[in-house]
């Protein structure tokens, strides 16, 4: 397989051989081509990925879509929350690194260099 169009053709049977809908021939085919082409190989673990989370969805059974949607707002409150919280803390450290009490200290360590070298 070494022109762009075979690989795109592979690509596209992903879902088919999931399903199990293809020929035993394209099957073995695509197995094989799944072992020599790394960039196949990790689109079908994708591709894998996606139908189990795909799976676990439909066995999550909510009760109406008010439950879905107070289920998805409560993740997106925690993810703001959090995304506050590492704002603030990195607001504190860009403060204490380069607020004026820094500023003064290395001005006052720099003098003092300053002083003792020219005292020698």
């Amino acid at each position: 397989m070494s022109s762009f169009s075979d690989y795109e053709i592979m690509r596209h049977r992903i879902p088919l051989y999931i399903n199990g809908s293809l020929t035993e021939s394209a099957r073995r085919e695509f197995e094989r081509e799944i072992w020599r082409n790394r960039a196949l190989g990790r689109e079908y673990r994708d591709f894998l990925a996606i139908e189990a989370a795909f799976r676990s969805m439909e066995r999550q059974a909510f009760p109406d879509p008010d439950a879905a949607i107070e289920s998805i707002m409560a993740r997106a409150r925690k993810s703001a929350a959090l995304a506050a919280r590492h704002r603030w803390e990195r607001r504190r450290v860009r403060n204490a690194l380069c607020g004026p009490r820094v500023a003064w200290t290395l001005l006052v360590i720099g003098l003092l260099v300053l002083v003792l070298l020219l005292v020698r």
